[in-house]
């Protein structure tokens, strides 16, 4: 083995595995994890994440308009003002945004399309993600210098008048090295006035000595998008006069960010020391079409913290102790330009700014108890601190002699939210190749800035307390050379369930429970042939009867929660230069609201990628989604005593060509 691939090999081990929080090594730990690798990225030349994430067990992202989503893992489609708080959207193990200041769509700012992989975790981790690691987490693995061609260039064409160019330079030694990629895509849209431009871009410089790593990292996005809304009417996307309908022609979305990370690592003997200061920065205007007053939303925060950990390997066992630090300023606006009703004033419903303070402290152990057994605990503290000032009047938003006004501006606060979070998990290793493992963990995730001070309708405080999700789970893992899956049990209890009631009144008394399995697995069916299957069966519902509707819906279905999940992938390799994959995708029926009244079917779709080298150079990619041109919802929603629906798009066809200097 040369030195340069040698280099290469012990960079990858020491900064992917030891000194971030990544799960390239999910196999031999007690989490329910699912890592996609950068051929199934190259093979799926996915144009939305959503095409991605379909092959992780128990895993939904719902597709909106253009580039927009709501996420769902081992959780219903979380909606609501601070309801993205329920997950963590990270690159490189840090999170994009700050604690506190979510958005629904944040999984558009991370380059996935140019991952080197990209891990999901099921289930709460906030002992080791801090805050908002209550359903899951979604982190980004960028590219590697030593991995990467020094030069590349992909482009791709598809209806709609889709275009998307891709492009990778870089340089490196057999020490250090640098990488610069990125791509742009724009598209028309598939409804009139719905399409959208794009571009992302990241630098990335490695550095590696017998001592010391380090990894720098630049991210940028940038989206203008024209932003479709719902269409309406029962089965309206069964209807083809109804599909291409947009009620909202003049709806848009405008975001940027920006990130800088740096992971640095030293080494010495058995003991690593880790710190990862990173800077962010995220700016995004839209307008609220899915309102009939249409105001426009203006938020932006600049941020700044580090990771820091210790991590000693013992004679037996090891252990790890973290200080995590991170510093915010965010401002948020609301106004609305048109006058709509006495109650819905025009103007400025909401102007404030928000500076917030997060601290933990965290630690995890690590002990095989004997040749079969190991104990693994992690325990966190952590405490939020919000300091918030009102840039209007405080009260009532509309005039004096108006009852019942839809927007009111709490007075000036300061708040704090302390949090801990255990985790505890018994490997049992069954053989060398498979383990058994029992874990159990509470996850948990402060209000959201938007939960506490965009409140309505005369509510003068949120007294909020954070979210808590506390699990037990049962998983068993086994891995041969032609077979490996993993099967979970899942029992999660949700307490202090934040949620808006009928009178738009936010309260945190909810209770539900997320119960279900999943199944992931690959088989090699022959040299040429194989199989991955990924699904998951679930139910999440209501454990107390809190007040969104007039109704009693304790024992109900949580809406846009399906019960079934499943996905299969039938991968062909006849010879080495083609590759091509089938996957049947199956959503099960949901309901569309608390009362468990009304109904979407589900549906089933098949998509189909290929991947064929001309030489070693120059190789040419095409894909079909919706091969069958089935008419299905993308998601179902019901509100306004009226069916909505995101229109799933037809059969659409993509083909590529890709260059590689070698």
């Amino acid at each position: 083995m040369s030195s340069s691939i040698h280099a290469q090999e012990q960079l990858l081990e020491r900064i992917e595995i030891k000194s971030s929080r990544s799960l390239s090594n999910n196999d031999q730990q007690s989490l329910s994890a699912s890592l996609l690798q950068q051929s199934d990225i190259n093979l799926q030349q996915a144009v939305h994440i959503s095409e991605l994430l379909s092959q992780v067990a128990g895993s939904w992202i719902s597709r909106g308009n253009g580039q927009e989503s709501l996420i769902s893992i081992r959780s219903p489609v979380l909606t609501g003002a601070g309801a993205c708080g329920a997950f963590v959207i990270a690159e490189m193990g840090v999170p994009v945004r700050p604690m506190g200041f979510c958005n629904a769509n944040q999984l558009f700012e991370l380059n996935t399309e140019q991952a080197q992989y990209i891990d999901v975790i099921r289930g709460p981790v906030s002992a080791q993600y801090d805050g908002n690691a209550v359903h899951g987490v979604i982190n980004s693995q960028p590219l590697s210098v030593f991995q990467s061609s020094p030069l590349s260039i992909d482009l791709t064409m598809g209806e709609r008048r889709y275009q998307r160019s891709k492009f990778r330079v870089g340089l490196h030694n057999d020490s250090s090295g640098w990488l610069l990629y990125g791509n742009q895509s724009r598209e028309n849209g598939y409804q009139p006035d719905s399409g959208y431009e794009q571009q992302k871009a990241n630098f990335i410089y490695q550095h590696l000595q017998h001592d010391f790593d380090s990894t720098l990292l630049i991210a940028t996005t940038h989206l203008n998008q024209q932003s479709a809304g719902y269409i309406e009417g029962f089965n309206a996307y069964k209807k083809p006069e109804l599909v291409r309908i947009n009620a909202n022609p003049d709806a848009y979305r405008h975001a940027s960010a920006l990130r800088i990370s740096s992971q640095l690592n030293w080494y010495q003997n058995q003991t690593t020391w880790s710190i990862t200061p990173y800077l962010r920065h995220s700016f995004m205007r839209f307008s609220q079409h899915w309102v009939p007053w249409q105001p426009t939303e203006v938020n932006q925060q600049v941020s700044a913290g580090m990771l820091s950990k210790w991590h000693q390997q013992l004679e037996t066992g090891s252990i790890t102790l973290g200080l995590d630090n991170e510093f915010a300023q965010s401002e948020l606006s609301e106004y609305q330009s048109e006058p709509f009703s006495a109650s819905i004033p025009q103007g400025f419903h909401y102007d404030y700014s928000l500076n917030s303070q997060l601290t933990s402290v965290w630690a995890n152990y690590n002990r095989p108890l004997n040749n079969q057994l190991e104990i693994d605990f992690s325990l966190r503290w952590s405490q939020l601190d919000y300091d918030y000032d009102n840039h209007l009047s405080n009260g009532s938003a509309c005039t004096t002699d108006t009852v019942n006004c839809r927007y009111f501006r709490p007075a000036d606060t300061a708040l704090t939210f302390t949090n801990m979070s255990p985790r505890l998990a018994l490997i049992y290793r069954l053989t060398g190749d498979s383990n058994l493992y029992i874990a159990m963990s509470q996850g948990y995730r402060p209000p959201q800035s938007s939960e506490l001070f965009r409140l309505q309708q005369g509510q003068q405080l949120a007294d909020l307390q954070s979210e808590t999700l506390t699990n037990i789970e049962l998983g068993l893992k086994k891995s041969l050379n032609w077979i490996s899956w993993a099967f979970t049990l899942f029992d999660m209890h949700k307490n202090h369930y934040i949620f808006q009631d009928t009178e738009r009144h936010n309260y945190s008394d909810g209770k539900t429970r997320h119960t279900g399995a999943e199944i992931e697995a690959s088989v090699d069916l022959s040299d040429k042939l194989s199989l991955g299957i990924n699904g998951s069966y679930s139910r999440h519902s209501y454990t107390n009867n809190i007040q969104i509707s007039s109704e009693n819906i304790k024992g109900n279905d949580i809406d846009s929660a399906p019960r079934l999940l499943a996905q299969v992938n039938l991968k062909w390799r006849p010879v080495s230069q083609l590759m091509t994959q089938l996957s049947w995708q199956h959503q099960g029926a949901y309901y569309l609201n608390p009362q468990n009244s009304q109904r979407y079917p589900g549906h089933n779709l098949l998509h189909l990628s290929t991947n064929y080298s001309l030489n070693e150079a120059l190789s040419w990619h095409i894909s079909v989604r919706n091969l069958l041109n089935t008419r299905y919802a993308e998601r179902a929603d019901f509100a306004f005593n009226q069916h909505r629906y995101f229109t799933g798009l037809p059969r659409t066809i993509y083909i590529g060509l890709e260059w590689q200097q070698q």
